[in-house]
C-alpha cells in the first residue's frame, strides 16, 4: 500500500515496483476497494506495473468532504502523476467503469481500456436507497447475494461487522453517483482498443446494458461469461484473467500470452 496526499485527503493505492513497464490501472466499483483486484495484481504484476486505487472514502482512502465523480477521477489522476505513469491501460469495474470512461480523454498515454460489468448508464432503483435507510442488514444481504456468486453468506456476515454510519454514507453516495452517470455521448469518440466483459446472469448490471455499451464503442470486443454474479474478476478469476491476458497480448505491443500466463 502507498498513499498520495492531496488538499482534499489521502488517496491509498496498491502498487508494485516495475518502473518502465506498461501500467495496468484498476478502478473498483460501488462500495468496494482495491482488494477486489488482488488476483489480477498477483498474476499481472509479474509482467506489468500494476496500480489499484482506493477511491476517496473507500478502503484506506480518507477524505475531508463528501466526494463526487470529479473527486474519484482526480484521485486516480493524482496517483498516476505521483507514480509518473506514462503508457497505461485503464481497467474499471461497474461504477469504476464510469470513472474510466471519464478518465480516458484526460490521459495522454492511454493504450487500451477494459470495462467490467459496466454501462454507459447504470440501473439504480429508488428502492435501493429506501432499503439502505430502512434496514442496513437487509440491504447488505440483498446486495452481497446479487453481487457475489460464491460464499455470499460468509461475505455478508463480514460486511456487517464493519458497516457503520460512514459506510452507509459511502454506499449512498456511490448509488447517487451511479444514478447520475451517463457516458453515452463519449462512446463513439473512443479510439483505443476496448474490451468489455459481462456475466450472463448478472443481476446488478444485466448483460444487455453491458453489451449496449460495447456496441457503441468503435471496434470494442465483447465477452460474456456464462456465469452468475457481478464481479467476474473476483468470482471467476481464471476465466477473467485468461480473457484479459489475451486482450493485452493483442492490444499492447510487445506483450504475448506466454509472458502473462
Amino acid at each position: 500500500m502507498k498513499t498520495a496526499e492531496t488538499p482534499e485527503g489521502t488517496v491509498a493505492y496498491r502498487c508494485n515496483e516495475m518502473p518502465g513497464a506498461v501500467t495496468l490501472v484498476f478502478v473498483h466499483g460501488l462500495g468496494g476497494d482495491s482488494k477486489l483486484f488482488h488476483n489480477q495484481l498477483r498474476v499481472f504484476g509479474r509482467n506489468f506495473r500494476v496500480i489499484a486505487v482506493d477511491l476517496p472514502g473507500h478502503g484506506k482512502s480518507a477524505w475531508k468532504a463528501a466526494p463526487g465523480i470529479e473527486e474519484y477521477v482526480s484521485s486516480v489522476l493524482d496517483v498516476l502523476k505521483r507514480e509518473s505513469v506514462g503508457a497505461c491501460v485503464l481497467i474499471g469495474h461497474s461504477m469504476g467503469g464510469g470513472v474510466c470512461l471519464d478518465l480516458q480523454s484526460r490521459i495522454d498515454g492511454l493504450l487500451a481500456m477494459v470495462l467490467i460489468s459496466a454501462g454507459a448508464v447504470l440501473p439504480v432503483a429508488r428502492e435501493l436507497f429506501d432499503m439502505l435507510e430502512r434496514d442496513v442488514d437487509f440491504f447488505i444481504d440483498y446486495f452481497i447475494n446479487a453481487t457475489f456468486s460464491q460464499n455470499a453468506a460468509l461475505l455478508s456476515s463480514f460486511a456487517k461487522i464493519g458497516f457503520g454510519e460512514q459506510e452507509r454514507i459511502t454506499v449512498r453516495r456511490d448509488l447517487e453517483i451511479c444514478k447520475s452517470m451517463d457516458y453515452s455521448c463519449v462512446l463513439p469518440g473512443i479510439s483505443v482498443p476496448v474490451l468489455v466483459i459481462a456475466n450472463r446472469k448478472d443481476r446488478v448490471v444485466p448483460p444487455h446494458i453491458t453489451s449496449f455499451l460495447a456496441d457503441r464503442i468503435p471496434g470494442a470486443r465483447y465477452i460474456e461469461f456464462d456465469c452468475e454474479g457481478h464481479i467476474p474478476h473476483f468470482d471467476h478469476k481464471e476465466l477473467f484473467n485468461e480473457a484479459l491476458g489475451s486482450f493485452l497480448a493483442k492490444a499492447v505491443a510487445g506483450i504475448t500470452m506466454d509472458n502473462i500466463s
